[in-house]
């Protein structure tokens, strides 16, 4: 499976000159790629909000209660 932080394919869509002769079917595959590009880095950066958050309670459960 390809890495989706690879733009490449991203990068080359965005000059006016790969565009040119894409079907409707091309250029709506195109643009859902984009989105998921951007759903799945969303996604990366809540998980990363989302761990930090578990590991700040396990590690300091005292600041949840205001008894640092």
């Amino acid at each position: 499976m390809a890495d989706l932080s690879d733009v490449d394919l991203l990068t080359l869509a965005c000059e006016p000159e790969f565009l040119d002769g894409c079907t409707a079917l091309e250029l709506d595959l195109i643009w859902r790629l984009e989105a998921a590009v951007h759903a799945t880095q969303s996604a990366r950066d809540q998980a990363a909000q989302l761990l930090d958050a578990l590991w700040q309670a396990a590690c300091c459960p005292d600041v949840r209660s205001g008894r640092a």
